[in-house]
């Protein structure tokens, strides 16, 4: 067996799930500080094997964490068996559960899982385990906890026999030893035909002994029928004596006669009653259709009340209607007046922005001309009075022979006889000037257009921008005077609208109510009403007359005494018939009892139970003779086991000898390590030093995992906390023998010295957190 991960949750110590996963095929060492957890790894492995997860025993209780409140201890364990992996979850307490995964995808719940791990583990399913035990069964003995690993295991029935089995293996023949075990073995299945392993019996034996208590039963019960029988006997004829006093006492009263008297008054009485209520039923007849008459013309004059008012309604709703129809047609002429102020003022506002525009617009070209001004070259014309005429400047003739001109858009001077000069400024600020104000002029020209204006003088533009300023502000006045005029007129549509609704909906709430008036009287049948009634009238008469026409009567009184004699008269029969049943069951049963034969059925018991004691009793002295033999075969057995224990020694004498080259194990016949052999010289177990006994104990338990292991049955080693008190050459022996049965044996040391181990070949592991999942054994 291999195991390959160890994962818990809410278990002691371990309130949030953590593991311990990557375990190795040989050496795993897991090391850590005191109270990080490694012992409880321990408890939780022997937990999951070993501990049922239904127990309610103080064990499983206290894996509970103390500060969780339903606490749900959970152990996961993945392993792997003949390099198969399984995966086996165990929870305790809250919900307990367990789960077993194979590789073949089968999956086992509950306590078939518990037994198919036994199975894999090679362990008897019927053997009760506990995780709180030394060693439960072969393979609990390598599961070492802290502090027994000083102790030798205590190796238990199931252990030995395991270990007696693995032995047997090395041996070709068993000579007497072989024989001794057959026979032990043949007179352990006679003896267990007989009884169980608790000594109980079973077979014909149990058979016997149930048989022979169910006689002891029958016999007293058939006993018991027998006294019931002559009990019943007298109690019959108590009850027909009973019966016939009862029988005579009802024909000495003559109740049926005196019953008869008081019906014939009460037919009377009844009559009466019966006219008395026919009068009374015609007489709630008539107030009932007085009633409807008096309804219905209630309703008519209702009907009336509510027509005229939905009249009154009619013409308040044509006045409403027309002071509404006025109002809108009003409201309508208004938001006209509004809409053509409202163009008004967005014309006069555009004319006072072309007027803000074009103000602009000459302050821009301002700005260019100065620019112009100030890029423009300037040339000087310095001709000879003579030379005028002769002279041009742009196409025109030179006005003056000492002109100076500013020139920004190119100049051209024609000299006749002599040619032309041409002056163009070139800079790119001049060029950007030039299309500045040419771009201003246009837009000022286009502006004094729309604005009817004949040029673009400052007191001109003033005069403009003042007279829109002032029709603007007059025309915001008659805005807001309309608003006001529009907001009181459209108060009044609404007030209107909501008095017209309010006179519908109380138009519709009349008429609704007129609707179902009408509706209960659509049919005049008031002729067929009158005629009803008078119909009725007559009947109370001729009912009133009918009645008293009748002499008086007893009435209650009679109704009462005939109550009482029909009582006695039911309580007479009732007794009778009472008595007369009790007496058929009792003659019933008797002729039941009567034909058992009870007597005979009392005697063949007794001889059944003669016959029965006898083999029960041979029974019990064959038990007694075999387990007489059973013992002595095994006192037989324990003295040949002296040198049937020679196997466990051949394999356990090599680790013994790596570790004390001059010594030999000593092992009993109940597999433990009696002393060590120093050249003939004994040095028994328990007066060895703590650290010795420890190593010692430690090799045992190899050479244990080694025999089981050869038997083909799982197999593997956990120490605990051990060789704490070893000393440092000791110790380097052990690791070495430890590292040389890893090739072949998994095996897990806990320890908090880390230090002491540090020359050890061994896989280093941790205890990690992991994040919480569902459990699957849920």
């Amino acid at each position: 067996m291999k195991i390959r991960a160890l994962r818990l949750a809410q278990f002691k110590k371990f309130d949030r799930s953590s593991a311990v996963e990557g375990f190795a095929d040989g050496l795993n060492l897991i090391a850590g500080p005191n109270e990080t957890g490694k012992s409880t790894l321990l408890l939780a492995l022997r937990a999951a094997l070993f501990e049922r997860h239904g127990s309610k025993a103080q064990a499983v209780k206290d894996f509970s964490p103390h500060h969780v409140t339903g606490a749900r201890p959970t152990v996961t364990l993945d392993f792997e068996i003949e390099g198969e992996p399984y995966t086996f979850e165990k929870s305790f307490l809250s919900r307990p559960a367990a789960s077993l995964q194979t590789p073949g995808g089968q999956r086992f719940q509950g306590s078939a899982a518990e037994t198919e791990l036994k199975h894999l583990l090679r362990l008897d399913p019927s053997e009760k385990t506990s995780a709180d035990k030394d060693s439960p069964a072969h393979f609990g003995v390598l599961l070492t906890p802290q502090t027994r690993s000083f102790q030798q295991p205590s190796i238990e029935d199931g252990t030995r026999h395991t270990l007696e089995a693995a032995i047997a293996e090395d041996f070709s023949e068993l000579g007497n030893q072989s024989e001794v075990d057959r026979l032990t073995a043949e007179v352990e299945g006679m003896l267990f035909e007989l009884v169980s392993k608790r000594g109980e019996p079973k077979g014909r034996y149990k058979e016997v002994d149930t048989r022979l208590g169910a006689i002891e039963g029958e016999l007293i019960a058939a006993m018991e029928e027998r006294q019931a029988l002559h009990d019943q006997l007298d109690r019959l004829a108590q009850e027909i004596e009973k019966r016939n006093e009862l029988s005579g006492l009802a024909r000495r009263e003559r109740l049926s006669e005196r019953l008869a008297e008081l019906e014939a008054a009460q037919a009377k009485a009844l009559h009466r009653q019966t006219l008395e209520n026919r009068c009374l039923a015609a007489r709630q007849v008539l107030r009932d259709l007085e009633t409807t008459a008096k309804t219905r013309e209630e309703r008519r004059e209702q009907r009336q009340r509510l027509a005229d008012e939905v009249t009154g309604i009619d013409a308040e709703l044509g006045k409403a209607r027309a002071a509404l129809t006025s109002l809108e047609q009003a409201l309508t002429e208004r938001e006209a007046r509004l809409a053509q102020l409202g163009d008004d003022r967005e014309t006069l506002a555009a004319r006072k922005r072309e007027v803000e525009t074009l103000g602009r617009q000459l302050e821009r070209r301002r700005h260019v001309e100065a620019t112009l001004a100030a890029l423009a070259t300037d040339v000087r014309l310095e001709l000879e009075a003579d030379a005028l005429d002769r002279v041009a400047v742009n196409g025109e003739p030179a006005t003056e022979a000492g002109d100076r001109l500013q020139v920004t858009e190119g100049l051209l001077i024609a000299i006749e006889g002599v040619g032309r000069i041409a002056v163009e400024p070139k800079t790119e600020p001049l060029k950007e000037a030039l299309a500045a104000k040419a771009d201003a002029d246009a837009k000022i020209s286009t502006l004094l257009a729309r604005l009817d204006l004949a040029d673009g003088e400052p007191e001109a533009i003033e005069a403009a921008w003042q007279a829109v300023t002032a029709d603007l502000q007059t025309l915001e006045t008659s805005c807001a005077e309309q608003d006001t005029a529009l907001a009181d007129e459209r108060r009044q549509a609404a007030e209107s609208n909501a008095s017209l609704k309010s006179l519908d909906d109380q138009r519709a709430r009349l008429s609704e109510r007129l609707a179902a008036l009408s509706a209960t009287d659509d049919k005049d049948d008031q002729p067929e009403l009158d005629a009803k009634i008078a119909e009725v009238r007559q009947a109370v008469d001729a009912a009133d007359t009918d009645l008293r026409a009748l002499p008086q009567s007893e009435g209650p009184a009679a109704s009462a005494e005939v109550e009482r004699v029909r009582a006695r008269i039911e309580e007479r029969r009732g007794a009778i018939e009472e008595t007369s049943k009790t007496i058929a069951g009792l003659e019933a049963a008797i002729g039941v009892r009567s034909g058992l034969g009870l007597d005979d059925k009392i005697d063949q018991l007794g001889r059944q139970r003669h016959l029965l004691t006898a083999e029960r009793d041979a029974f019990s002295r064959d038990r007694r003779a075999l387990s007489l033999l059973h013992s002595t075969l095994r006192e037989a057995a324990d003295e040949a086991k002296a040198t049937f224990n020679a196997p466990l020694s051949a394999r356990l004498t090599p680790y013994i000898q790596d570790l004390f080259p001059d010594a030999t194990p000593v092992v009993t016949p109940d597999f433990s390590i009696r002393a060590l052999d120093r050249d003939g010289r004994e040095e028994p177990f328990l007066q060895l030093s703590d650290g010795t006994r420890e190593q010692i104990a430690i090799l045992a338990r190899l050479a244990y995992a080694d025999m089981l292991q050869a038997r083909g049955l799982p197999a593997l080693i956990v120490l605990d906390d051990a060789l704490t008190f070893s000393d440092k050459d000791r110790l380097a022996r052990v690791f070495a023998i430890l590292e040389q049965a890893a090739k072949h044996l998994q095996i897990i040391i806990l320890t908090c010295h880390e230090d002491r181990f540090a020359g050890l070949e061994a896989k280093r592991l941790a205890i990690t957190p992991v994040a919480e999942t569902t459990s699957s054994a849920a």
